[in-house]
């Protein structure tokens, strides 16, 4: 929610807003906020911007790939993965996008967060969409292994297994 404040408020959930800038001049803003919030780990301060972005511009991918970072670092790990499977339907051509380091969540936190996903997958509590999360992780970081076995987990019908091999071709270069 937007307020027009005259002074910077300790509210964090406030943002200060220029009602004379143009809206993509906002988006910007919002965007910019965002990854700044990502950078300092404050993870649903990051998801927050993001979405409030992605409210005045749905066609701006950034917002939708920020969201999904904010989700993973906060933990909310079904929620990023359903984020990103909405990025690729809607930007299918920024499924090999590779974003800054820092705009991801800190080394321990992917790895944590990893073994968490890789827990419930295996047991088979959703496990395409931890493995396709666990799979992006991997293609972030330049992890091929992480890859494969995220992928590994993306099976269980004709559309998971045309996702999984779609994965494979971009990810891991003409797959297994």
């Amino acid at each position: 929610q937007f307020r027009i404040l005259e002074e910077p408020s300790p509210d964090e959930n406030a943002i200060t807003v220029d009602i004379d800038r143009a809206p993509d001049a906002i988006v910007d803003e919002l965007v910019r906020q965002g990854e700044t919030a990502l950078r300092e780990g404050d993870y649903f301060r990051a998801e927050r911007r993001f979405e409030q972005a992605q409210s005045l511009a749905a066609d701006n991918p950034l917002t939708e790939a920020g969201t999904a970072h904010a989700q993973l670092g906060a933990g909310l790990y079904l929620s990023a993965s359903l984020t990103l499977r909405n990025l690729f339907i809607a930007f299918p051509e920024l499924i090999d996008a590779k974003y800054d380091r820092a705009l991801l969540p800190a080394a321990d936190r992917l790895e944590k967060a990893v073994s968490i996903m890789r827990e419930r997958a295996t047991r088979g509590d959703d496990a395409p969409s931890y493995g396709v999360l666990m799979a992006y992780i991997g293609h972030q970081t330049g992890d091929r292994k992480l890859v494969e076995d995220g992928l590994a987990f993306v099976k269980g019908s004709e559309k998971l297994d045309e996702s999984r091999k779609l994965l494979e071709g971009v990810w891991l270069g003409g797959g297994k």
